[in-house]
């Protein structure tokens, strides 16, 4: 398949600027590196954080840093969704350019690499802008105050009920109480079903927040 055929086989069809749109500076930069190197992607998970590199050089994102993490493991993810790489390891931990992503980087100009960026930046701000309308009182404060404390969102379920906080933030609610509990479970809910929130594995007691939660959080800091 050429790289013509294969742009109208993707989930969104675009032309060759709206595929540029579709992945992040991070995300070229990690793939333009996995080429001049020859190499793999690297992402390794651990307590305390990701590490995301490339030809075993120090890690892209800053580790322990949430912000920076969350900004580099969606540039990954947004090469996986658009095919410009992919898994080739049983746990994920190692990521190949493939023939399409070879394909896409012989036709990126070097030249707008500012503009590509500056167009990046315009169209995440839409899409969380759209999503920003929807999010509860509760869901915007679990937001904010994740951000403003650099925590993840905690959900522990315990015998007198569910537990959504952040940690320096405290408990919004008190336990027993059914109604405002299932304001703050609904709010947690909205972060996640708009992409400003993601759990960390699959017993979902833990909450980070994501790229576009960090550009939401920073628009409602400036609304404010």
């Amino acid at each position: 398949m050429d790289l013509k055929n294969w742009r109208a086989s993707r989930p969104h069809p675009t032309n060759e600027k709206g595929i540029l749109m579709l992945i992040s500076p991070e995300a070229e930069s990690l793939l333009l590196d996995a080429i001049a190197h020859n190499s793999d992607i690297e992402r390794h998970a651990f307590i305390g954080g990701i590490e995301i590199s490339v030809n075993g050089e120090a890690s892209r994102n800053k580790v322990g840093d949430r912000k920076s993490s969350a900004l580099w493991d969606a540039g990954l993810n947004d090469l996986i969704f658009v095919g410009l790489i992919e898994a080739v390891s049983p746990l994920g931990s190692y990521y190949s350019v493939t023939r399409e992503g070879y394909l896409f980087a012989e036709n990126l100009d070097p030249a707008e690499k500012d503009v590509r960026s500056e167009k990046w930046g315009g169209k995440i701000r839409w899409t969380v802008e759209r999503r920003l309308e929807l999010l509860s009182e509760e869901a915007t404060a679990l937001l904010s105050a994740a951000v403003e404390h650099d925590e993840d969102i905690l959900c522990i379920r315990v015998l007198a009920g569910t537990q959504i906080f952040v940690q320096s933030d405290g408990l919004q609610y008190k336990l027993g109480d059914r109604r405002s509990q299932a304001n703050w479970e609904a709010g947690l809910k909205d972060l996640e079903s708009a992409g400003f929130a993601h759990p960390l594995g699959i017993q979902q007691q833990v909450f980070f927040v994501s790229r576009e939660g960090y550009v939401a959080a920073e628009l409602l800091k400036q609304s404010t």
